[in-house]
């Protein structure tokens, strides 16, 4: 047992000496070696990381889409995935179509003027005149909602032709009047796409938002509609303040229903 721990502590004392006899040369061309070979290998990843920024995109590979992706066929034969953060494609009969929200003119089944978005899975349809009683109309497959503003001063004008008559012009002087605004709709910024590579347009999407909006409907007050892949945003900007910031709204819907949450909203 004593023979066994002296020949281990023999063992342990000579590595060290191992090392110091060994040549110093020797042990710097080790380490230069592995460095050159650690440089190789991060040259030959730079190198095909270049290669790849230098291919260039032949086609979209259609039969490849996904709901929020696109495939691209490169010029080395190599695939691009181009992963986006919302949905760009809508599906119909199966296949994945193109979302197109871009507002086009047409009129409605009462040939009212109106706009609506060309290719989506929904179809929203704005009147051109924010007085209409169907300002906003929004179809999905079987559910259908619209609405429109409430001009407010005829309803509480009417309702209060009895009352005395400081009390009718009080109400009459607090209530706001809805002006006759005219719809106007945002032009995408096609300047972006000045200082793009030929690659970077292919994969910037410039139809799946739209914007469209009514200046003005009371006195400092606009209206805004936000046309998105899969939703609809409406904003009521407030510019500066106004004695009565209330607005009443008529909904209409078909195959939905209302249901109230705790913050009332609907």
């Amino acid at each position: 047992m004593y023979n066994n721990f002296k020949r281990l502590v023999s063992v342990i004392m000579l590595i060290p000496l191992i090392f110091t006899i060994l040549p110093t040369k020797a042990i710097a061309e080790t380490l230069n070696n592995n460095l050159n070979i650690y440089e190789q290998s991060v040259q030959h990843r730079n190198d095909n990381y270049e290669k790849i920024l230098n291919t260039k995109i032949i086609k979209e590979i259609k039969e490849k889409r996904e709901k929020n992706i696109k495939y691209f066929l490169k010029d080395d034969l190599s695939y691009e995935a181009a992963i986006y953060p919302f949905a760009i494609h809508y599906k119909e009969n199966g296949k994945w179509k193109d979302i197109d929200n871009t507002l086009i003119e047409s009129n409605d089944k009462n040939d009212n003027s109106i706009v609506e978005n060309k290719e989506n899975n929904y179809k929203i349809k704005i009147s051109k005149n924010v007085n209409s009683d169907k300002l906003v109309n929004i179809k999905k497959d079987k559910y259908e909602i619209a609405w429109n503003i409430q001009d407010s001063i005829i309803n509480k004008t009417i309702q209060n032709q009895q009352a005395v008559e400081g009390m009718l012009q009080d109400d009459i002087y607090n209530t706001k009047q809805l002006h006759n605004s005219a719809l106007s709709i945002k032009k995408p910024n096609t300047k972006i796409l000045e200082k793009l590579t030929a690659d970077e347009k292919k994969r910037t999407l410039t139809k799946v938002l739209s914007e469209a909006f009514f200046l003005n409907i009371y006195e400092n007050v606009d209206l805004q509609y936000e046309i998105r892949p899969e939703s609809v945003k409406e904003t009521i900007v407030i510019n500066n303040k106004i004695n009565d910031p209330k607005f009443y709204f008529n909904i209409q819907t078909k195959n939905l229903t209302y249901l109230a949450e705790v913050s009332h909203l609907l």
